[in-house]
């Protein structure tokens, strides 16, 4: 009897500890062995991207880690953010942007002139990426705002450092372009405003093409002015249509009264209305360009401080309190502000679009949020030579007075403007065959009129704004020439 109560009781222990050892050979096998965090299949024990998932496990390097969680593909030193080619551990860098690693390219810089026979063979940007590498790898450990911040820190300083002012600017559109930073138009505001602080005058900041990173330079050179002013308690210029007249002939023209709209909101941050009212008293390219520029930048600073909600969103820009020319253009420039404070990214910042309560002013914050984005892709992609670019040449009749100016903005040189006050006419001369926009006050022209290109009237287009009491004319002549707008018999 007892021998069987022994058996029994061992028959018990042996069982539990059956249980025991299967509880835990379960256990160690789901954790150790049979685990799949990433859900691609492949066991975490052998999986060399245990949380990334990657079925194929290719790893170039042969290092353990898969390509997909390696930040160096090729182990050439060089992280995947920067190296170009990281499949290649001979090649990185491709500054020039013609498909050829610096190894391969015998032209590194593209100059036409070959690397062995090229004091500087490579560009700056890539001198500088070389020297700052540190650095700019630091910054995008980060995302989004704070990697933005991160980088423009950087810039700021690199302004300090460098002595060649559009240096940084190349910089920031080519890692723009290989996909570092999300978009080197607001790091070239951060430029624009560096610059402007080591200097303190406008004029010198002007001796280069800014255009680069969509004129985002000018705009940070004359949001610092107008900071300058305000921190120094100083007025504002009687005339502010001649602040950026160094330009007038350039593509950039455009962008720098743009960035006076950026200044007026920073001279006036409580007060949207006093900044819009500085902008009225301009022609009407100039009025549009700086009120887009003061709405672009009160749009920025709400979303910055309020956030993408829906009570902000829709009362940012009001239909009872602003004329229609400017509620249209707050309203799209909240979607060209989300598009930046949301990395360009389209479905992200729609959403934020439709919580906006007015249907016009939704859709255009989705009009302009599409617009936005896709001129930052083909900006990666395409840089336009400044002698391709449109230049703005406003012809002043008389000075003191918005209505005295005629907005003239074409490829084509203005030249022999001429007005007659008691006849209403209008002559000018052009010096070659491309499109001329025209803009002018509707008081300076006859309720009728006709317009010819060298004595024949075809080639014109007339439209009415539906905004303001402005005309539009635009003329496609097939030859050089002279135009004439003259009332009608």
């Amino acid at each position: 009897m007892a021998t069987y109560f022994i058996n029994k009781k061992m028959r018990l222990l042996l069982v539990l500890l059956g249980i025991s050892l299967s509880v835990s050979f379960l256990t160690w096998s789901e954790i150790v062995s049979f685990a799949d965090s990433d859900k691609d299949g492949v066991m975490d024990s052998i999986d060399n991207c245990p949380v990334n998932s990657n079925l194929e496990q290719t790893d170039f390097d042969f290092d353990k880690l898969g390509d997909e969680c390696d930040t160096d593909d090729d182990n050439d030193g060089v992280s995947d953010l920067l190296d170009q080619f990281d499949t290649d551990p001979l090649d990185w860098a491709d500054f020039d942007f013609d498909g050829l690693g610096s190894f391969k390219d015998t032209d590194d810089d593209n100059d036409g002139i070959l690397d062995d026979e090229d004091t500087i063979p490579i560009t700056i940007s890539e001198k500088l990426t070389r020297q700052y590498m540190t650095e700019i790898e630091s910054c995008f450990v980060d995302d989004g705002t704070i990697r933005l911040l991160c980088y423009g820190n950087f810039f700021d300083s690199l302004v300090d450092r460098d002595a060649n002012n559009d240096d940084p600017l190349e910089l920031a559109l080519s890692l723009s372009k290989i996909g570092v930073i999300d978009d080197c138009h607001f790091i070239s505001h951060v430029i624009g405003h560096a610059i402007f602080d080591k200097t303190s005058k406008i004029s010198q900041n002007f001796d280069f093409n800014g255009s680069l990173c969509r004129g985002g330079y000018y705009h940070g050179v004359m949001g610092a002015f107008f900071h300058n002013l305000k921190d120094k308690n100083e007025p504002i210029p009687d005339n502010l249509t001649l602040i950026c007249n160094d330009l007038i002939g350039t593509s950039n023209y455009l962008d720098c009264m743009h960035g006076v709209g950026h200044g007026l909101v920073n001279y006036y941050p409580v007060d949207l209305e006093l900044a819009i009212d500085q902008c009225h008293q301009m022609s009407y390219f100039q009025y549009y360009a700086c009120a887009s520029g003061a709405m672009m930048e009160y749009t920025d600073n709400r979303l910055t401080e309020f956030g993408e909600t829906k009570e902000n969103l829709s009362n940012m820009c009001l239909e009872s309190i602003l004329n229609n020319f400017d509620f249209q253009m707050c309203s799209r420039n909240i979607g060209i502000s989300l598009a930046f404070h949301n990395n360009h990214d389209f479905e992200k910042s729609s959403k934020s679009c439709q919580m906006i309560e007015n249907e016009q002013s939704r859709d255009l914050c989705l009009v302009q949020l599409k617009e936005e984005i896709s001129k930052y892709n083909m900006d990666k992609q395409i840089v336009i030579p400044e002698k391709d670019q449109e230049k703005f040449q406003p012809q002043w009749i008389k000075q003191g007075d918005k209505k005295w100016i005629v907005d003239f903005i074409s490829l084509a040189i203005i030249s022999d403007f001429e007005y007659l006050e008691d006849t209403k006419t209008m002559t000018f001369s052009f010096d070659r065959p491309e499109v001329i926009g025209i803009y002018v006050w509707d008081e300076l022209l006859s309720e009728k009129f006709v317009v010819t290109i060298n004595g024949i009237e075809e080639n014109v287009i007339i439209q009415h704004d539906g905004l303001e009491p402005i005309t539009t004319i635009r003329l496609s002549p097939t030859t050089s020439g002279t135009a004439l707008i003259s009332p009608l018999p």
